[in-house]
């Protein structure tokens, strides 16, 4: 074969012969209190319309290992696609995991707290193409 033609070989072989694997998430259908969870959760309206929310972890329950805390806001015209979706930034202390975030009171008001793990809370197996979230639903805690 012509070292001209290797590359473009190369990289179309490669193209056809793999195949993109996508994880697969899933929302967990029980409660906090049926998933051992225990966390305070705080909205906060202030007076220019913007919302800050507050949480703090203080068990994970059956958990188990927290993979991250997302903010996400579902898209608001039917499509089951999301507007945002972001991992939150988190510290540690004294045994907790906190976590802020502020933003619209429009995107507020569809938003929700993700708790994800890739451990299956049902069989405490670890999955490395699957995940498990809990969600909190922002509008429900906000306060002015």
């Amino acid at each position: 074969m012509k070292p001209q033609l290797a590359l473009p070989v190369t990289l179309v072989a490669l193209f056809t012969f793999t195949v993109p694997a996508f994880g697969l998430g899933h929302e967990l259908g029980q409660s906090k209190e049926e998933l051992g969870l225990k966390y305070n959760f705080k909205a906060t309206e202030h007076e220019s319309g913007r919302v800050s929310v507050q949480l703090t972890v203080q068990d994970m329950g059956k958990l188990k290992e927290l993979q991250s805390i997302q903010l996400v806001v579902p898209s608001d015209d039917g499509t089951g696609y999301f507007d945002l979706v972001v991992t939150l930034e988190t510290t540690k202390s004294a045994g907790e995991v906190h976590a802020r975030a502020h933003m619209s009171g429009a995107l507020a008001k569809r938003a929700a707290i993700r708790l994800v793990t890739n451990v299956n809370p049902n069989d405490g197996r670890k999955y490395r193409r699957s995940w498990y979230y809990h969600n909190i639903e922002v509008k429900k805690h906000i306060k002015k």
